[in-house]
């Protein structure tokens, strides 16, 4: 049986190396962990997600298993959700978040994530970003809510109103800016 690494350029040359064998090893297992780790992370993220983004989730939950985060965006951000759901503080979810000590590319990967899928992602989102927001964000996070809030079938109602009324006053302040710099 030929051997499926979820790896890096540069990890998979480290592990070519001679005396490097525990270290491809160790790939070798994270990876296989992630992949059987698949069917568990589907069923518990379909109890805190959105119903009509089930296919999504499943998808997203295959593509970060099989890709080089070797599933740590999914764990995360399911731990987050959990988090959510459990009603912890936002200052405590953000707490437990900031202690992975994530590359900014799969902290920001789990932001995203937590964004979409979660019924209450937002506050999250919001506390764990850069006070610097574009408008191209800004309007991506105005559709995630639009349409998490317009095709969500589940009779659990959740108020979101307040994070939609943060993100328009953003959107306005940022097409001001815009608008006033074309000047």
């Amino acid at each position: 049986m030929e051997e499926f690494i979820a790896c890096t350029k540069r990890e998979l040359d480290k592990a070519n190396e001679p005396g490097q064998e525990e270290y491809k090893e160790s790939l070798i297992k994270e990876t296989n962990d992630a992949i059987n780790n698949i069917p568990d992370q589907i069923k518990r993220g379909i109890k805190l997600i959105y119903s009509y983004r089930v296919d999504e989730w499943a998808a997203a939950v295959v593509k970060s298993a099989m890709g080089v985060d070797r599933g740590i965006i999914i764990k995360n951000a399911l731990k987050i959700m959990e988090e959510i759901e459990q009603e912890l503080s936002i200052k405590e979810i953000v707490e437990n978040f900031e202690k992975q000590e994530l590359s900014d590319d799969v902290a920001n990967s789990v932001k995203r994530c937590v964004l979409t899928f979660s019924k209450n992602g937002y506050p999250f989102y919001e506390a764990t970003h850069s006070p610097y927001w574009t408008l191209d964000e800004c309007y991506y996070i105005k559709d995630v809510m639009w349409k998490n809030e317009n095709n969500d079938e589940s009779q659990e109602y959740v108020d979101v109103s307040e994070s939609k009324q943060k993100v328009y006053s953003k959107i306005k302040r940022l097409q001001k800016l815009e608008e006033n710099s074309i000047r």
